[in-house]
């Protein structure tokens, strides 16, 4: 009997439990506002234009109980609608997206907690010039060191695509290379071409796949060779600091082993900067560019030893007493940026890709002919007493 009782009993607290359960679920998918009306329509608006798009402050609805969102409902090319949302704890929205200036149709919607829509209000937006345009207007292009080299002015630091094409084998366009930026300087190159007269062609275009006019040219990419790193080799001359950290294991050899991963250059903590070391190119040569690789690993990319500003000498007979004499001619003011400009530590895709690429420094095609390479770094990107570099690829052309 004692027994049944138990049984009985849990047979109700397991009803009871289930019954509860129901009850809640049915709850959750019920609407949160079970009033059948829509929302009272937005009844005025006001527009500032922008660049590529418009700001919109509106009046709320008087009667905004039950109100969820208003949203902004759009064409930003026949045929291409977007929908841009805002909570009702606000009074404003950015319209954006729109490739070409003009008049365009915008519709402002209500929406409420039970999904109800209101009548819309029509307004009109006329944007300014887009960015994918006024960006275009600062593009120049140039011939360069084994291809063409551009750049152009992004002021609202906008994200955009640069894109390259050439002419293939059948004389049809294709890509060779796209650039994605936000940066507000920018400079690219497109390497890896013989100098021979070639037909490029640039457009850009931003994330809504608007795109601007394309300007093609002809030009002759300047002859480059890579130079063989087999034949670098260290220097030590008076002054120069060049003490391996890690019991002797980071030499300076470690920036020419073709290596990217873990494997730096990194000087002993506590010289101070600013500090300089030497190498031997192992031939003699017209300098065009040099390319520098950072560690990517997070607590070293822009961070810690890795070098931020210096300057690269070159000598083609250096004085072996190690002095700044005559000897040698500056041949690059350098620094490095952070496309993101985020402090040490913080860092975008864009600062990975940019970084991952390899960092260019161009060298004027008047400088005399070198042999020998002096670093000098004067600032790194963690404000410490050591240096650190991972990788350089040299590209010139070798005096037979």
């Amino acid at each position: 009997m004692k027994k049944q009782l138990q049984l009985t009993h849990r047979l109700v607290w397991v009803l009871l439990l289930v019954t509860t359960f129901i009850s809640c679920d049915d709850l959750a998918h019920q609407p949160v506002n079970t009033d059948s009306s829509p929302p009272k329509p937005i009844a005025s608006a006001e527009v500032e234009n922008l660049p590529g798009g418009a700001r919109i402050t509106y009046k709320l609805p008087a009667e905004s109980k039950g109100l969820l969102y208003i949203k902004a409902v759009y064409e930003i090319r026949p045929g291409i609608s977007r929908e841009v949302k805002a909570s009702y704890y606000t009074n404003t929205l950015v319209v954006d997206g729109f490739g070409e200036t003009g008049e365009y149709p915008v519709k402002l919607i209500a929406v409420g907690r039970n999904n109800l829509e209101s009548d819309p209000l029509s307004i009109a937006v006329s944007p300014l010039t887009p960015p994918v345009k006024s960006i275009f207007e600062t593009l120049t292009v140039k011939e360069d060191w084994g291809g063409i080299s551009l750049t152009v002015n992004n002021e609202t630091e906008a994200s955009i695509a640069i894109e390259v094409i050439t002419l293939d084998s059948l004389g049809d366009w294709k890509p060779v290379e796209t650039f994605y930026t936000k940066m507000k300087d920018v400079k690219f190159a497109v390497r890896g071409y013989e100098p021979v007269k070639r037909k490029f062609g640039l457009y850009i275009r931003d994330r809504w796949d608007n795109k601007s006019d394309t300007i093609t040219n002809e030009y002759t990419p300047l002859l480059e060779e890579f130079l063989d790193k087999s034949k670098f080799r260290e220097m030590t001359l008076p002054t120069d600091y060049n003490a391996p950290h890690s019991g002797g294991t980071l030499r300076m050899l470690k920036i020419w082993d073709g290596l990217l991963s873990e494997s730096d250059f990194v000087t002993v903590p506590g010289h101070g900067l600013p500090q300089w070391f030497t190498f031997d190119l192992g031939v003699t040569a017209q300098l065009s560019r040099l390319v520098l690789f950072k560690r990517l690993s997070a607590n070293f990319l822009y961070n810690s030893g890795a070098v931020k500003k210096w300057e690269l000498w070159g000598s083609a007979n250096p004085n072996p007493d190690g002095s700044w004499d005559d000897s040698w001619i500056l041949l690059k003011e350098c620094q490095s940026i952070k496309p993101s400009g985020l402090p040490p530590g913080q860092n975008t895709n864009e600062d990975l890709e940019y970084a991952a690429a390899g960092e260019e420094f161009e060298f004027s095609s008047e400088l005399p002919p070198v042999r020998y390479i002096r670093w000098k770094t004067l600032e790194n990107w963690g404000n410490v007493t050591h240096v650190n570099i991972t990788e350089i690829d040299v590209f010139g052309q070798e005096l037979k």
